[in-house]
Parts: C-alpha cells; sequence; structure tokens
C-alpha cells in the first residue's frame, strides 16, 4: 500500500489528538510509518527538504505545522513537528532557527518535546520562541529566546505566530525556557525588563517539563535597568590589506561606554568564506583571495550586539625594478676631460629611492677597461664623474648595493679634440 506523506501526517495529528499525550508517538505509527519512511528517506536528502539552523549549523529535515495539542505543558500552543535524521545533534532544550522557504526569513524555535527514535528518524516538537530575556550577570550581557504565556493550563490558546508574548492581562507570567549554561544562571528574585513592563522570578522548576527551565515570574513596579552594551571593532570600519597579509580582527565591549574587563566572549563570521575565512573565537583571519569581505564580529551572550568592519583584500604588485641612466649624459667625452653621469630607479614605473653604484666596462661589457675611470659618484645622489684615459669605446653600468637591480651598458666614446 502506497501512504501518501499529507496522509501520513494527517494521520500521525489525528492519534495526537485522540490519544491525548505525546508519548511513545513512533510505536503508534506502525504500518504506514514504516511504508513511508522511506519517503522521508528521499525528502530529507533532497533540494525539498527544510532547513534549521543550530549554532551555525545547517540540518536538513522536514518541518510542518502542528495542530492544537491537548497538553498541559504545552499550553495547547500552535507547535510544529520536526522529523529529523539528525538524533544526536538535537535535544530538548535547543533553540534552532527554521528558514522560511518562501520569504527566507528566519524564525527561532525551542525545542519543547521529544519521541523515541524510529528507523534512524527523531520527531520532535517545537514551539516559536515569542520573546528573550534580557540581563547581565558578571558584566556580561546575555539574551535568550523563550515562549511566555499568561498561563501553563488549558484555558490559554496562543498563536506559534502571534506577536503579542501575554494572552491576557495579569500580574503573572510563566517563562520557559531550555537549560544550559546561560540559563543556569537565572536565580529567584532575578528581575527582568519584558516588553514595557518588569517582573521577578518569583520561582523555577526544572522538573516540569524535560529539557526546560520553567519561570514563574511577578510584575513589579521597580524599574529594571539593563546597561547598554556595545562591541566596537579596534581595526576601524574598512581596511584594505594585501593579499600576503596577516590579520586579526580585535575588539572590545562596552558597557555605558565603559570597556569590560575582562573581554567577554565574542564571536566573529566572514561574509565571503572564499575570500577569507575568519576563527569563530580568536578573531584571526586566513586570506584565501582579492575581493571584498565583511567580518562580524557578535557578543556570544547576546548576538544582536555586534559591530562590523569591511575588508579589501588588493592583490600584491609584482615588483619590477629598474635603474636608467640618464640619456642626456654625454655619449662622448674629450681624453683627459670628463663627463658627469646620473641614473634614476623605478618599480613598475614609479620612481623609488635606492643607492647605486657605478663601474665601467670594455666596449664588450665583460673585459675591464684603462680607457677611462670613474673619478668619483655619490650613491645617494645616484650620480658619477667619469674622465677619459685613452682613445676608443667604453660602457658605463650602475646597480643597487644588493646588486638586485643593474642597468643597461651606456656607451661612451673617449677621443681626441679634432
Amino acid at each position: 500500500m502506497n501512504i501518501d506523506i499529507a496522509y501520513l501526517k494527517n494521520y500521525i495529528r489525528s492519534d495526537i489528538k485522540s490519544s491525548g499525550d505525546l508519548q511513545n508517538l513512533s510505536d503508534r505509527y506502525s504500518q504506514q510509518y514504516n511504508e513511508a519512511i522511506s519517503k522521508f528517506q528521499i525528502l530529507i536528502n533532497s533540494d525539498r527538504a527544510d532547513i534549521i539552523y543550530k549554532d551555525n549549523t545547517l540540518y536538513k529535515c522536514i518541518v510542518d505545522y502542528g495542530i492544537q495539542v491537548k497538553h498541559t505543558n504545552l499550553n495547547n500552543q500552535y507547535i510544529k513537528e520536526i522529523w529529523t535524521k539528525h538524533s544526536d545533534a538535537f535535544k530538548v532544550g535547543d533553540v534552532v532557527q527554521f528558514e522560511n522557504k518562501v520569504s527566507k526569513e528566519k524564525v527561532l524555535y525551542l525545542f519543547i518535546e521529544g519521541t523515541e527514535s524510529k528507523d534512524g528518524h527523531d520527531v520532535f516538537f517545537i514551539q516559536r520562541c515569542n520573546n528573550a530575556l534580557l540581563f547581565y550577570h558578571n558584566n556580561i550581557p546575555y539574551s535568550i529566546p523563550c515562549i511566555i504565556s499568561s498561563q501553563i493550563s488549558l484555558n490559554t490558546t496562543l498563536s506559534a505566530d502571534t506577536s503579542k508574548y501575554i494572552t491576557e492581562l495579569g500580574n503573572e507570567i510563566f517563562v520557559r525556557v531550555g537549560k544550559n549554561s546561560e540559563t543556569d544562571l537565572i536565580n529567584i528574585n532575578d528581575k527582568f525588563k519584558i516588553g514595557r513592563w518588569n517582573y521577578e522570578v518569583q520561582s523555577i522548576s526544572d522538573i516540569v517539563e524535560n529539557g526546560l527551565y520553567v519561570l514563574k515570574m511577578s510584575f513589579i513596579a521597580d524599574e529594571v535597568v539593563l546597561p547598554t552594551y556595545a562591541v566596537e571593532i579596534l581595526n576601524g570600519n574598512s581596511i584594505q590589506v594585501n593579499e600576503n597579509d596577516s590579520l586579526t580582527i580585535n575588539a572590545v565591549v562596552k558597557a555605558d561606554g565603559v570597556i569590560v574587563s575582562p573581554t567577554p566572549s565574542l564571536v566573529f563570521s566572514s561574509s565571503d568564506i572564499t575570500k577569507a575565512t575568519i576563527n569563530s573565537t580568536t578573531g584571526v583571519v586566513t586570506i584565501l583571495d582579492v575581493g571584498s569581505v565583511v567580518f562580524t564580529c557578535k557578543l556570544a551572550s547576546n548576538l544582536s550586539v555586534l559591530d562590523t568592519i569591511s575588508v579589501e583584500i588588493v592583490e600584491v604588485p609584482v615588483e619590477n625594478k629598474t635603474v636608467t641612466i640618464d640619456p642626456s649624459g654625454s655619449i662622448s667625452i674629450i681624453k683627459n676631460n670628463s663627463s658627469n653621469y646620473s641614473c634614476v630607479f623605478k618599480n613598475n614605473g614609479i620612481v623609488y629611492t635606492d643607492t647605486s653604484i657605478f663601474y665601467l666596462t670594455a666596449d664588450d661589457g665583460i673585459s675591464e677597461t684603462t680607457l677611462a675611470q670613474i673619478t668619483s659618484q655619490d650613491g645617494v645622489e645616484n650620480s658619477c664623474v667619469v674622465k677619459g684615459l685613452g682613445l676608443g669605446c667604453v660602457k658605463l653600468w650602475v646597480k643597487n648595493v644588493e646588486e638586485t637591480v643593474v642597468s643597461d651598458g651606456f656607451r661612451i666614446q673617449i677621443k681626441n679634440i679634432f
């Protein structure tokens, strides 16, 4: 029997709705699940798969809207199902980004429930994060995606797509966050600013929902004032570097304009890894090609606090150094008389400064000569004086001190006055 994927999902939803719980769903898919699993295998590996991101890593899954699940802890709220082969990549309490295939919008979701794995696939339930808890601890700001509702009961329905975080007016709200090293810092009596109002943690439960903290908060009149944090890249807003240069992006974190020390953890990223990559924690850049790239530095505990720098990577020009004896110099010298000569150094046609050494050879350019001599020279001024001693032709040459640049021979005739 061929089972359509849409049919299978409707079957699953009906099963959830009628059973009233989320336990061991995979055990109840039976024959329909087994017959359709190969289709899911194909879908997950194809371009039709949905995309979710966790810690900037892309995973292909099958994501679909769920139904109103009559489950006390889920508060009858709309959820999504995720079918995934990456059973080791996710756990309840994780926050992921779901990318909308049409709008390309990335929305944060919290893993709130999971079922047992079957045939290499896991089924998770995720709910859209409708707010974030902002607080700071030891001078480090944190922004933690969360789900806020007015109560955990069967009496409230909150759409996952709503922009409101409280479904009915009241003095208490309930907040669900994943268990991690950041949320472990939250304590009873901590105060948070949520929306326009301020709330204080009255109780924390880590057993009501596996993998999650459930925070009960009450409205308070006290004003909660958080410092204004900023990341500042010290290299500037825009720089140019050669393709063979070394580069490290350095940044500091400021709270109300004052540098926080020690520097909280930062996360670096590159806009184009074909041009340059960057170590995500140290900011060390590896240049790969010429072009433009933007590096972003974010505060690890609050990714909305960031700074950017535009870097233009330019090709290093190949050196083409030359030295030329001034062609206006005399091509003949009267015997026993002298003449002045000069030279100019250029790199790719651009004049540059170097130290010169003039010397003479016979007309063959190799042999020594007694027909002329250099009576004086100035390596800084790049000039010399040549005196004719005997009749014939000689060649004047010039090079730099390192002998890496040598001129062509300049032919000089030594002749009589008549």
